[in-house]
C-alpha cells in the first residue's frame, strides 16, 4: 500500500480536526433544568400545596423556581458561549506526506501525520519586573514574602545589574 492510498484511507475515515461547541436554545436549558429531580421534586410538591389554603405561597415557591431554573440555564449558556469563544484559530503546519514536507492547515491534520514543530518568530524576551516595581505596583505583593520577590538566583554580573533581566513568554 502506498503512501498516499493510507492518506486517502485516514483522510475517508477521520473528520476534520476541530471542535465545534452547537450551542443549544435557552428554553431547551430551561426545560432540562426544570426536569431534573431535585426541581421536580419542588414542582411536585407545590402542585401538593396548590389545593392547600396556602396558594399564594405555593404560587409565589412557584415563580421563584422558575426563576432560580432561567437564572441557572441562563449561566450554562454563557459559560457555554465562553467556552466556545476559546476555540483556537487553525494554523499553517509542515506536514511530512507522500515523501515531501507540505504546508497544511491544521484543521486537515490525520493521526499518523509527522508534523515539523518551528520556533515561533512571533516569540520576544519581555521585561522582568524588579521587585521592588512589583511590590509598589501589585497591592497583594505586601503578603508574599520578600526572598519570593527576588529574581531566580540573585546572581550579578560583571557590572552589578541581574543577570535574569529577561524572562521568555
Amino acid at each position: 500500500m502506498c503512501i498516499r492510498d493510507r492518506y486517502m484511507g485516514r483522510s475517508e475515515l477521520f473528520d476534520k480536526n476541530m471542535i465545534d461547541f452547537p450551542l443549544p436554545a435557552f428554553k431547551q436549558l430551561v426545560r432540562d433544568q426544570l426536569i431534573e429531580p431535585f426541581t421536580f421534586f419542588q414542582l411536585f410538591s407545590i402542585s401538593l400545596w396548590l389545593p392547600d389554603e396556602n396558594r399564594f405561597y405555593s404560587l409565589l415557591t412557584l415563580f421563584l423556581i422558575v426563576l432560580s431554573s432561567a437564572t441557572v440555564a441562563l449561566q450554562r449558556l454563557r459559560t457555554m458561549s465562553m467556552l466556545a469563544s476559546t476555540k483556537l484559530t487553525p494554523q499553517f503546519v509542515q506536514v511530512f506526506r507522500a515523501n515531501k514536507w507540505v504546508k497544511v492547515s491544521s484543521e486537515e491534520l490525520k493521526p499518523g501525520d509527522v508534523i515539523a514543530l518551528m520556533p515561533s518568530t512571533s516569540a520576544k524576551a519581555v521585561p522582568a519586573p524588579e521587585p521592588q516595581s512589583l511590590a509598589s505596583q501589585v497591592p497583594w505583593a505586601k503578603f508574599i514574602p520578600p526572598h519570593l520577590l527576588k529574581p531566580p538566583g540573585g546572581q550579578k554580573d560583571g557590572q552589578g545589574s541581574d543577570s535574569h533581566k529577561y524572562l521568555p513568554c
